[in-house]
């Protein structure tokens, strides 16, 4: 561009050159009054030449302004324009910056999230199991209620019970002390009607029975007064010298049955079921004296034979139940 002003300068510059002599001529025909029509014109016409070419220049002047503003608004435009840029690659490298951040928060609230998740489902299982064992305590606690208040039912009832009994056994407690009352005054005479049947068994036999023991007919029987089995009584009448007693007659069993309510005999079945014998070995002879119904040998462990006050007859009963028994020992004792 400096080159075509350059150009056009110089071109301007001659153009200029030449109105200066046309002025010149013009001045000089002036000077002289060699004026004519044509030279007139020639003058004029070389005057607009030299405004054009003045002009000319001045707008190729104007034309270089113009271009070398429009230069520097562009540089100045570019300069702003890298600043813009190297402004975005700050900021799109914050952001990127940003971006990997944000991206790396994801990845770890998404793996906390799937930590949680697990964590409420372990959490819901055992919720659910913790339901089943609360709804199963729950039923055992109702079931646990339920035997309570029934428990409770019972025991007020076992309490009544219990107030009834220790009535009943107060008034027992009285019932025996007046029976032992009876008891010692009827042991008292049962010993002066021994003394008397002694006598009397010495006026007739002139042989009595030891103290103790009580004659009948032509045994001595001893009554024992407190409770054993039936295998420890018969033990305890051998130690005496005698064996339980053997009833032979009617006599003899009511004779028997008016000391306690229930008293060991002398016979058992216990070597052979349903064969009763008599302790000195010799089998039952006849119907006996069995009370209705009996023997029935009740749950099949029934061997041995009491007798019963009133003389109701013989009961078959467990060997291992604890009775009082009789001691028989036959002839008279010396």
């Amino acid at each position: 561009m400096s080159v075509a002003f350059n150009s056009n300068s110089g071109e301007a510059g001659g153009e200029y050159l030449n109105l200066m002599d046309v002025d010149d001529d013009l001045r000089i025909q002036s000077k002289y009054g060699g004026e004519s029509q044509s030279s007139v014109c020639v003058q004029w016409r070389k005057r607009w030449t030299g405004a054009a070419a003045v002009c000319l220049g001045l707008l190729c002047l104007l034309l270089l302004a113009l271009i070398i503003g429009l230069a520097v608004h562009n540089t100045t435009a570019a300069g702003h324009h890298d600043v813009e840029m190297q402004d975005m690659q700050t900021k799109y490298g914050n952001l990127t910056n940003q971006w990997s951040q944000l991206q790396s928060s994801c990845n770890t609230l998404t793996a906390e999230r799937d930590q949680l998740q697990t964590r409420y489902n372990s959490l819901t299982g055992e919720r659910d199991q913790l339901q089943t064992r609360y709804n199963s305590l729950t039923a055992e606690r109702d079931q646990l209620q339920s035997r309570y208040n029934s428990l409770t039912g019972e025991r007020d009832a076992l309490r009544k019970e219990r107030n009834q009994l220790k009535s009943n056994s107060s008034n027992l407690a009285k019932e025996k002390a007046e029976l032992q009352s009876r008891y010692d005054t009827v042991a008292a005479s049962r010993d002066e009607l021994q003394e008397e049947v002694n006598r009397l068994a010495l006026n007739m036999t002139g042989k009595p029975c030891r103290q103790g023991w009580i004659k009948f007919n032509s045994s001595c029987y001893y009554i024992a007064s407190e409770s054993k089995n039936w295998d420890k009584s018969r033990q305890d009448c051998r130690d005496r010298g005698a064996d339980l007693a053997i009833i032979n007659s009617k006599e003899e069993q009511n004779f028997l049955t008016r000391f306690h309510d229930r008293t060991w005999i002398g016979l058992s079945d216990k070597h052979a079921e349903g064969k009763w014998m008599w302790v000195d070995g010799t089998f039952l002879v006849g119907a006996g004296f069995w009370q209705d119904g009996e023997p029935n040998d009740h749950s099949g462990v029934e061997d041995c034979v009491e007798v019963s006050r009133g003389g109701d007859g013989w009961n078959d009963l467990r060997c291992s139940e604890r009775l009082s028994w009789a001691c028989e020992e036959s002839g008279p004792m010396g």
